[in-house]
Order: C-alpha cells, then sequence, then structure tokens
C-alpha cells in the first residue's frame, strides 16, 4: 500500500486524538483540495457521486435559460497560448500531485551494482551519482539481532506511540509545526507529494538490497503489528521522518527549538520501529542518510533560497554503520546535517553535481514556504 496517496489519506481518521485538528482527519478540511474523495468537483453534482434530482433540475434548467433555437457560444472565455508554471494553480490537488511526482522523479534513476558479496545501489541525477548506499553484512544484521530482542521490554510503553505511527505522522510533525490544512494547505500538499517519491524511491532501494526483518532471523522476535512485506534497510519510517524534519528546516529557517524537536521525533519514530521488532538498529542509521540527503536534493530542485545548487554526492557504507552509532544526523540552527562518521563518504568520480532548479516543484514550495503557522 502507498501510504502517501492521496485516496490512502483517509487513514488518518481517527488515529489522531487531535479532534481540534479537523481537517487532519482525511485532509476533508483543506477546502478545494479534495484529496480523498474519486470526483473531481463538488459532491452531488460529478459522475461519481450521483445525484438523480440534481442531474434532471439541472437539464430542465439548461433548457430554459438556454432554449432551442439561440446561437450557443462557440469560443472558451480564455485559451492559453502555450505551457505556463501558474497552471498549476487551475488544477485540482490530485491532478498537481500527479504531475509533481512526475516532475520529481524525472530526472532519477536507480542503478545497482554487485561486486563479489557487496551490494551497492546508486541514485543518480542524471548520469552522476547522487546518494550510493552499500548493504551491510549478513554479520551485521546478525550481531543485531540481540539488540533488538531486548527492545521488547520497551513495547508495553510505546505501544500507543507504535500503533499511532505505523501510517503517516502527520500528527506528530502537525503538533509540533502547529500545521492546520487551512493555513498550511500548501505546507501539508508539498509534504504529500515529497513523502510519497520518497517513498518510492526508499522502496527501490529496499527492492535492490533485499534485507530480511528482524522476524526472519528469530521466531522470538514476535512483533506485537504485522511485519510490511517488504524489505527493511534502509528503514522507511526513519527516512520519511529525517526527511521531513530537514523539509521544514528549509521552509521554515530560524524558528527556535523547531529543528531540534523534529529531529529527536524523528529518531523517536525510527526507534519505535525498532522497539517493534520491524527494524535493526542499522536501518534506521541508513534511513537517517537517506532522508537528509533527499531533503538537500529536492531543496536544491525547488530552488530553495538556503539550499545549495551543487549538492554533495555521498556514499554511505552499511557495514561501517553498523559499527557506529545508530545517530548518523543531528540538528543545528540551520537545519539538519549529518555527522562526520566514517560510514559517509564523499563519492569518488562526483564529489558534487550542479541541480537544475524545476520551475513546477518552485511553484509549490515558495508557496509553502510563505505561510504562516501562528
Amino acid at each position: 500500500m502507498n501510504k502517501f496517496s492521496t485516496a490512502n489519506m483517509s487513514s488518518l481518521t481517527g488515529m489522531t486524538g487531535m479532534t481540534g485538528m479537523t481537517g487532519m482527519t482525511g485532509m476533508t478540511g483543506m477546502t478545494g483540495m479534495n484529496l480523498t474523495t474519486p470526483a473531481n468537483t463538488f459532491a452531488g453534482y460529478s459522475g461519481a457521486m450521483a445525484n438523480p434530482m440534481l442531474n434532471t433540475a439541472l437539464e430542465i434548467s439548461r433548457q430554459y435559460i438556454s432554449p432551442a433555437g439561440q446561437t450557443d457560444p462557440v469560443e472558451p472565455s480564455e485559451y492559453p497560448e502555450g505551457p505556463d508554471v501558474d497552471h498549476l494553480a487551475l488544477n485540482d490537488a490530485q491532478t498537481r500531485f500527479h504531475l509533481l511526482t512526475q516532475e520529481c522523479l524525472s530526472d532519477l534513476r536507480i542503478e545497482s551494482t554487485v561486486v563479489g558479496a557487496a551490494v551497492s545501489a546508486t541514485l543518480e541525477y542524471g548520469q552522476i551519482p547522487l546518494i550510493t548506499l552499500t548493504r551491510p553484512d549478513k554479520e551485521v544484521f546478525r550481531k543485531q539481532v540481540s539488540a533488538v530482542l531486548e527492545r521488547r521490554a520497551d513495547r508495553a510503553d510505546r505501544m500507543a506511540e507504535i500503533m499511532t505511527q505505523v501510517t503517516p505522522q502527520f500528527a506528530y510533525w502537525a503538533s509540533v509545526c502547529n500545521l492546520h490544512p487551512e493555513r498550511n494547505r500548501h505546507t501539508i500538499e508539498l509534504s504529500l507529494v515529497l513523502l510519497h517519491v520518497a517513498m518510492l524511491l526508499i522502496q527501490r532501494f529496499k527492492h535492490e538490497f533485499a534485507c530480511p526483518r528482524p522476524a526472519a532471523w528469530t521466531v522470538d522476535m514476535q512483533p506485537p503489528i504485522q511485519t510490511p512485506a517488504y524489505f527493511a534497510w534502509p528503514s522507511g519510517h526513519a527516512t520519511e521522518s529525517l526527511f521531513f524534519a530537514a523539509m521544514m528546516a528549509r521552509l521554515r529557517p530560524g524558528v527556535p527549538g523547531q529543528n531540534e524537536r523534529l529531529h529527536k521525533l524523528a529518531l523517536r519514530i525510527a526507534e519505535n520501529r525498532e522497539v517493534a521488532g520491524l527494524h535493526f538498529p542499522v536501518d534506521s542509521a541508513a534511513g537517517q542518510f537517506l532522508g537528509q540527503r533527499l531533503a538537500e536534493y529536492f531543496a536544491a530542485r525547488a530552488g530553495d533560497p538556503g539550499a545549495a545548487i551543487e549538492v554533495d554526492c555521498l556514499t554511505c557504507n552499511g557495514d561501517a554503520l553498523g559499527e557506529s552509532t545508530t545517530a548518523v544526523s543531528r540538528a543545528t540552527n540551520e537545519g539538519i546535517v549529518l555527522c562526520d562518521v566514517p560510514a559517509i563518504t564523499p563519492a569518488a568520480h562526483a564529489p558534487k553535481v550542479s541541480v537544475k532548479k524545476s520551475d513546477m516543484l518552485a511553484w509549490l514550495w515558495m508557496k509553502a514556504r510563505k505561510e504562516k503557522s501562528y
């Protein structure tokens, strides 16, 4: 299931407990965005949600106001000369979601290589290696099984968090950032698009590496929630929550305490997946790396005023991650940055890549950047 698809956002209903955030339950408060209904217009008017009485009445009205025998208008009120990024405003949010997803993925591809027992996968921008991950050896996971088993003792205390963080953690993020679907509609829309794109890339990395989850290593893991039917490394929850923290640091620079709180929340969300027996610590560490790098790339792609046009091309060695602390990122007043750890090194052939600004992504990004949260 695509947990960041527009149709699936209705799963937020009943999860948050934050009843004051009326628009967050299914995002229905995002007037005009219409993310959760199959109709592309007002309920009771479209074919998807037919209202026979209204349809009949409209046809009667049409015959009265446009009687037969009169000349019908045959020219549109406006006909655009050509493509224009501002046309995005004339599309509904679900259509923008599809357009921007395609735009964000248009210059990216993932290529994998196998050298002996080492499996690497590289996210390329054009043909330049932007992000490279090298899968940990089996022994790295074996050594961490006991650590994950020990965390079972924390499940009772964290069960509420574990259960309510299965799907997108918007209630947690909105609580820190004071997001409201009326005041922050573009921020939420941008988040949905970019988290969806990040999820697509994460799943491809997982597929290339095919690392078994903890329950595959021992019958004593017994997660309290169902183990997902896709692979472990890197952790999607760690990637997505760190990505959101780094993205908000760009969208709302200088907010006191924001970066630190969102970073701690991202680490907590990732750790809860370990407590649940769904991930290893090395999964979370790789997710931190991937989330931070994706956020920096898309900030550059959107032409964010604080982002560098040239983005660092980095590699992450899974074996080395297993020997280091699980915290490979940290919060600063300026943003979320990577720690100086042996596992993360510059790419050998392209230490930096110049990223071209996307007018479509910039259109939504800058609208989100101007929104207030008070």
